[in-house]
């Protein structure tokens, strides 16, 4: 189990989203004070029946990165629109 004050620093943690939610869990969480988020997409085209076009996904479907103050943010952050949770091994952060 990590010691208290490990979760008073500000660190880098794995989100996991609702299907297709990643850009809109992004934009929650860049309107909160003091959470950076990483949450790269990829544009690219693709042939259709209507012609090429161009497509824009998450480089990581499902997941994106907050960096935050885990005790003060955690709750605010996991309840944010477009997230299902954050991912964490439980021996290493007390719920």
């Amino acid at each position: 189990m990590l010691p208290q004050s490990s979760l008073d620093e500000v660190a880098w943690y794995c989100l996991k989203s609702r299907p297709k939610h990643e850009h809109i869990a992004a934009a929650h969480l860049r309107q909160m004070e003091d959470v950076k988020v990483f949450s790269p997409r990829l544009r690219f085209q693709r042939s259709t029946t209507r012609g090429v076009r161009w497509f824009e996904e998450s480089m990581f479907p499902g997941y994106l990165f907050a960096r935050f103050h885990f005790s003060e943010r955690h709750r605010e952050v996991q309840h944010a629109m477009g997230i299902s949770h954050i991912l964490r091994s439980e021996a290493a952060i007390p719920t």
